[in-house]
């Protein structure tokens, strides 16, 4: 474990890369231009009671197009990650995401990962998934019982080139995927959408007795991209100004996309997708 206090602007508060049997409790980080808690490569993680706000905005890398894809994710757990637990801790004013994991690694394994009890507001996405490496593996992976406010409505939001806010981002994910679970959470007021959804691994999705409320917004955006032979995009260039590029999309999307309003709409989701098992 490497606190990031040198210089630099891209330092996370806390690296744990290849960290074993860490318990961080009762911390206040705020203040970091990358990410509050990051790193890869670990197992036997637990955080606890910490308050972790304005997070952010330093630049991870400038994709092809001259654009920057900027860090700013609260708690984030990279590549590989075994036996995590993340509970009642308070995440606000993120850059990007309040709780997420995810990765590009091949071969990572992500398994046995617990959001539990949280209170996440004012950040773009209050959760955040997706992993893709050859190979990969994520089993067991519970969101519950957090209660999530406000997304897209903090700092960053109005400074990306592509707003998109979300409480749940799914990115495309081409991993194996079994025993996702989202239950017993509420989701309060968004900027964009409640969910938005990038390709078909629904099947791997539990999702029950969640409360949402967005008023005014479309609950889920469903961009229905393949889980086989995706071809890699940036993640962030799909979304300008929360509107969705057709011409990007349909270049590999493989049915029509989902769009969700109203009374009602979660029910329709969950039979439509097979959420409930």
């Amino acid at each position: 474990m490497r606190p990031a206090f040198r210089d630099g602007n891209w330092q996370h508060h806390f690296q744990r890369r290849g960290c074993r049997n860490v318990t961080y409790e009762g911390l206040w980080l705020r203040f970091g231009a990358a990410h509050g808690i990051g790193g890869g490569n670990v197992r036997g993680i637990t955080v606890r009671n910490c308050d972790i706000c304005w997070i952010g905005g330093s630049t991870n890398y400038i994709d092809n197009e001259g654009r920057s894809v900027r860090y700013g994710n609260g708690i984030e757990f990279w590549g590989g990650a075994e036996d995590v637990l993340v509970e009642n801790c308070r995440v606000w004013e993120c850059w990007d995401a309040g709780l997420t994991n995810q990765s590009s690694v091949p071969g990572a394994v992500q398994r046995n990962i617990v959001f539990r009890g949280n209170e996440v507001w004012n950040c773009e996405y209050s959760y955040e998934y997706w992993q893709q490496g050859d190979g990969a593996v994520t089993e067991n992976v519970i969101f519950e019982n957090n209660v999530c406010r406000d997304a897209g409505k903090g700092w960053g939001h109005l400074q990306r080139w592509n707003p998109n806010a979300a409480h749940l981002m799914f990115y495309d994910t081409t991993a194996k995927t079994d025993g996702f679970v989202i239950r017993g959470n509420r989701f309060e007021n968004t900027e964009n959408c409640g969910i938005r959804l990038f390709n078909a691994w629904y099947a791997s999705i539990t999702m029950e007795d969640n409360v949402w409320i967005v008023p005014g917004h479309i609950l889920c955006r469903y961009h229905a991209r393949p889980t086989d032979g995706l071809v890699y995009k940036y993640p962030d260039r799909l979304d300008v100004i929360h509107k969705d590029s057709r011409r990007e999309i349909e270049s590999q999307t493989i049915e029509k996309p989902l769009v969700l309003k109203g009374r009602g709409a979660l029910g329709k989701f969950r039979k439509k997708f097979g959420f409930e098992r």
